[in-house]
């Protein structure tokens, strides 16, 4: 047999003194103890450890460390500064998002505005349905967020005089969102037609791009936002 005990042995040996083993296990680690030395000596040395430990000044504690739910709800949080550093860095993502959106706009506002669409959607969901701490981010992103369309709005006043109206618009004219003639690049114009030839193909294009999945990429994207809400 293994001289060395297991820590199975070991919690055999604290059982068999603490009267915990049936008579059958009560009855093996006897005759362990009788054929090898190594039970003897881890038996003496727990007997031993028990015997200091219960012979030790038993000591009370100086007060009760538990304290009720009134006492906690009292207890003061420590103050926080003017801009903690968490506010800091929710407001600091949202500024630089809302940043890129606007880079997008100046040359793809259709674009620009499919990104920014699903955040919106999902942050008013959030801010009927989350805590106060969530809607007080999002409260900040909103912010942030009003704040960039504000400089962005500034921006076109200044280039254009009117604050509506894309620089965008001044080079491509072609470029917007109706059908009819001397509407986009063909001679033709833009017709529904086109509008669904080219959805179809940005739908194919858009689902091998995103898992690799062919058209079953779409499914991620529902089951990611069923989960979400």
């Amino acid at each position: 047999m293994n001289q060395v005990l297991t820590p199975q042995d070991w919690m055999k040996l604290s059982a068999f003194l603490d009267g915990q083993l049936t008579v059958v296990e009560h009855e093996e680690v006897e005759r362990f103890c009788a054929l090898y030395p190594t039970w003897r000596a881890g038996l003496s040395a727990l007997e031993h450890t028990r015997i200091l430990l219960r012979s030790a000044p038993k000591r009370g504690a100086p007060r009760n460390f538990t304290i009720s739910e009134k006492v906690a709800n009292s207890i003061r949080k420590p103050a926080r500064g003017i801009l903690p550093l968490r506010w800091v860095s929710v407001f600091s993502s949202a500024m630089a998002a809302v940043l890129l959106l606007i880079a997008m706009q100046l040359t793809r506002p259709m674009t620009a505005l499919a990104v920014a669409l699903p955040f919106v959607i999902h942050g008013l969901v959030r801010l009927r349905r989350g805590n106060w701490a969530e809607r007080r981010r999002l409260l900040a992103v909103a912010f942030a967020g009003l704040l960039g369309v504000g400089l962005y709005l500034l921006w076109q006043y200044s280039l254009s005089g009117d604050p509506l109206l894309n620089p965008y618009s001044l080079w491509w004219p072609y470029d917007r969102v109706v059908f009819g003639p001397e509407i986009g690049v063909t001679e033709s114009g833009h017709t529904i037609r086109n509008a669904l030839s080219n959805l179809r193909l940005n739908f194919f294009a858009g689902s091998a791009d995103l898992f690799g999945w062919g058209v079953f990429s779409f499914l991620f994207l529902a089951f990611n936002s069923v989960k979400s809400f």
